[in-house]
């Protein structure tokens, strides 16, 4: 295959390469995990302290707008008494708007040079995904300070640990989800606690000079 034949193989999780190898049969040592990476210095925190929630409080989904990304879960498991924003596009927008109530509000497009403010103008992501390969969109939500509910799943179980920087509950387990989403929006220290420590991570681990150090020194090995 291409995966045996290449002087490098580069991918963007371990459980994603977990995936692969157990598809494929490919030697697990030929892959080099590069996770995906954020532009920390756009995507930021919004002016008040980490966890703070607005009345009522706002939820965002942002991404493609997709059943497989948790989308319609999300819609059912949502608490009374908050605001959810779902920002994107994708083959399940009709479907998603029919199922929503006055809670909601859908952008559609969001350009990509709006969205940090997207970000910026909600107290709590979601990302009630099946599966990712890595995905851009929770390190996106972490570099933005929001504390963040998703899945103990392929690609989000790489950047997201369950009670330390996030809480993960069972991909397309609406009651989990409600629960975990009523959790935190009930507990101000975790909220504060789970953004602080994501905040860190993604500026440390997942900024955009970290994933170039990382692919340039797979090049130089290669090179020789």
């Amino acid at each position: 295959t291409v995966v045996d034949a290449s002087s490098a193989v580069l991918i963007g999780s371990a459980s994603f390469r977990d995936e692969v190898v157990g598809n494929l049969g490919s030697d697990p040592a030929r892959f080099t995990i590069v996770p995906g990476a954020t532009d920390t210095r756009r995507f930021t925190p919004a002016e008040r302290p980490l966890g703070a929630l607005r009345e009522p409080p706002v939820l965002l989904f942002h991404g493609r707008v997709d059943r497989r990304k948790g989308v319609l879960d999300l819609l059912e498991a949502l608490p009374d008494g908050v605001r959810l924003v779902v920002s994107g596009i994708g083959p399940d927008l009709d479907e998603a708007r029919a199922r929503a109530d006055e809670r909601t509000t859908f952008l559609g497009y969001v350009p990509p040079d709006e969205a940090p403010e997207v970000y910026r103008s909600a107290d709590v992501f979601v990302s009630p995904t099946y599966s990712e390969g890595f995905s851009n969109t929770l390190l996106e939500a972490m570099a933005s300070g929001l504390p963040t509910v998703s899945t103990d799943s392929v690609g989000v179980v790489d950047c997201l640990r369950h009670e330390e920087n996030g809480l993960l509950h069972t991909p397309g387990d609406v009651a989990g989800l409600r629960a975990a989403l009523t959790r935190l929006l009930d507990d101000g220290a975790l909220r504060t606690r789970l953004a602080t420590t994501a905040l860190e991570e993604v500026r440390r681990l997942y900024s955009w000079p970290v994933l170039a150090a990382s692919i340039d020194a797979v090049y130089s090995e290669v090179a020789g």
